[in-house]
C-alpha cells in the first residue's frame, strides 16, 4: 500500500512476509550530487551492506551519536568550569573520552581553558544552541521562586540544596572548598605561632568537635556518613597548633563561599530571554549577595588579620 506524505510517497510492505528491506517504508529521494551518490553506492558495497539506504542511515546514526556525545561533554565541561571539585580527568571518565580529545575539542570550539568566565559563557551559548538548559538558568528559576514567595532569605542549607540538588555533588563541592581554605589557614597559624609575642589562638566554641553534626546539618551534609571527617591531616595539624576549632570554621565558610559563587554565576549569566526576569529579580539577588557576604564577614571579623585577609581573598577568587 502507499501513503502520501507531502511530496513524498511511502510504500509499505504488507505484514506477514519475511523481514527484508522491503518490509521498511520507502521513499524517493532527489540525487542532489551524482558524484556523492556514486560514492555512497561504492561505500555501501565495500561495507557489504545490502543497499545505499543502510549506508545513509548508518551515517545518520553516527551523526546523532556524535551530537549526543557533544551535549554530554558540554554538560560535564560546564561542571568542570563552575565546580571546584571537578577535574578534567572526571570529565574524561564521565564521557569516556580521552583528555587529549577534550583538549582538542576546547581548542576547536574556541573555549579558553585559562579564562573561566569566557569559557562558561561559550559553553552556555553552545548548550542553549543545542536546546539544553544551563545550570544558571535552573538555579535562577529556583531562586526566583524562593525570593518571590518567602518573606525572608532562604537558609544556608536551603540555598546549598537549591544550587546543588545532587547530595554527593553538594558534599564534594563544600569539602573541596573547605580544604582550599584550610591550606592557607594552617600556614598562617603556623607562622603566627612562631612569632615572639604569640600566646594562644582564640577558641571558637561554635566550631568545636562536638558541634560537628550541627555545622554539617546547616551545610546539608549527613554527619552520620562522615565518621572519618577528623581523620584528616589538616585536623591533625590544627590540633598540633591547639587551634582545632578552625577546622569546622573552614567548612562553615566554605558553605557560604559556594553559595556566593553560585549567585555570582547567576548574575554574570547572560541570555536575552532572561532580561525581563533579571529586571525584576536583580535587586533581590544583589540584596541576597550582600546578606551572605555579611554573614561570611561576621564569621571571620574576630580572626587574626592575616587569616581574615586570606579568607576574603579566597572568597573573591
Amino acid at each position: 500500500m502507499e501513503v502520501s506524505v507531502g511530496d513524498i510517497r511511502l510504500s509499505k510492505k504488507p505484514s506477514g512476509e519475511p523481514e527484508q528491506l522491503t518490509d521498511y517504508s520507502r521513499t524517493n529521494i532527489f540525487i542532489l550530487d551524482e558524484e556523492l551518490w556514486n560514492w555512497a553506492k561504492f561505500q555501501s558495497k565495500n561495507r557489504h551492506q545490502t543497499s545505499v539506504s543502510e549506508y545513509i542511515f548508518q551515517l545518520i546514526r553516527n551523526e546523532k551519536k556524535t551530537n549526543n556525545l557533544e551535549i554530554e561533554l558540554l554538560v560535564e565541561l560546564e561542571k568542570y568550569f563552575e565546580l571546584n571539585h571537578i577535574t578534567l580527568g572526571d570529565v574524561a571518565n564521565k564521557t569516556g573520552l580521552s583528555i587529549e580529545y577534550i583538549n582538542d575539542y576546547l581548542i576547536e570550539r574556541k573555549i579558553p581553558i585559562d579564562n573561566t568566565q569566557k569559557a562558561i559563557f561559550k559553553i552556555h551559548y553552545l548548550l542553549i544552541e543545542n536546546r539544553i538548559t544551563p545550570r544558571e538558568m535552573c538555579n535562577l528559576n529556583r531562586l526566583s521562586i524562593a525570593l518571590k514567595f518567602e518573606q525572608k532569605f532562604p537558609s544556608k542549607r536551603d540555598l546549598l540544596s537549591m544550587f546543588h540538588e545532587d547530595r554527593v555533588e553538594r558534599r564534594n563541592e563544600i569539602f573541596s572548598t573547605a580544604f582550599d581554605f584550610l591550606d592557607p589557614i594552617t600556614d598562617i597559624l603556623e607562622n603566627s605561632k612562631s612569632q615572639p609575642k604569640f600566646t594562644s589562638f582564640p577558641k571558637i566554641p561554635a566550631y568545636s568537635k562536638e558541634n560537628m553534626p550541627i555545622v554539617l546539618f546547616e551545610l546539608g551534609i549527613n554527619s552520620e556518613e562522615e565518621t572519618d571527617l577528623f581523620d584528616n591531616p589538616h585536623y591533625e595539624s590544627l590540633c598540633g597548633l591547639n587551634a582545632e576549632d578552625y577546622f569546622l570554621l573552614a567548612f562553615d565558610l566554605a558553605g557560604w563561599a559556594v553559595i556566593l559563587k553560585n549567585i555570582s554565576n547567576i548574575i554574570i549569566f547572560q541570555a536575552k530571554s532572561l532580561e525581563e526576569i533579571f529586571k525584576i529579580l536583580i535587586g533581590k539577588i544583589q540584596e541576597l549577595w550582600q546578606f551572605i557576604l555579611q554573614s561570611f564577614n561576621n564569621r571571620v571579623q574576630h580572626q587574626p588579620q592575616p587569616i581574615r585577609n586570606e579568607l576574603l581573598a579566597l572568597l573573591k577568587h
